[in-house]
């Protein structure tokens, strides 16, 4: 029997590995609505897309980036280097978003729906800053092997 190409194992890893997240996510939701008051629910849900605008926004495509122009660098030097580059991009971007998070969620908190509160909405937005530099860490350790 022909052992299958690491392509193919690492795409049937990444494809297998999704189904069960969503799958997990589809059995949790039942139990999740049964557990949760209406407007608790409703926060949970305006959190999730706060999170979900806020993850695109901060990201910057910064990760894409990091697959595009190292992925490209032929000489090991040149590829730490402009990964050196874009993981500091990524952490002045995090070091700008924190702070205005901090302060600005005093001015966006009340006229967000769903009454959150300054605190929910400051936990958001700073995970939102570090979410932006573990991505990229992450996206890194991928980067170790291109050719």
């Amino acid at each position: 029997m022909k052992a299958l190409s690491p392509v193919l194992k690492q795409t049937l890893l990444y494809g297998s590995s999704m189904a069960l997240m969503k799958g997990i996510s589809l059995l949790m939701l039942p139990f999740i609505t049964h557990q949760l008051p209406q407007a608790e629910f409703g926060k949970l849900e305006i959190i999730s897309s706060i999170a979900a605008l806020g993850s695109i926004l901060v990201g910057l495509g910064l990760e894409d980036a990091l697959y595009r122009f190292v992925g490209r660098c032929r000489e090991e030097k040149e590829r730490l280097t402009m990964a050196a580059r874009i993981f500091t991009l990524t952490l002045m971007v995090c070091s700008l978003v924190m702070p205005v998070a901090w302060f600005a969620t005093d001015l966006i908190g009340s006229d967000l729906p769903g009454g959150l509160t300054a605190y929910q909405l400051k936990l958001v937005l700073i995970m939102l800053a570090l979410e932006a530099v573990l991505r990229f860490r992450s996206a890194g350790s991928g980067c170790k092997t291109a050719p």
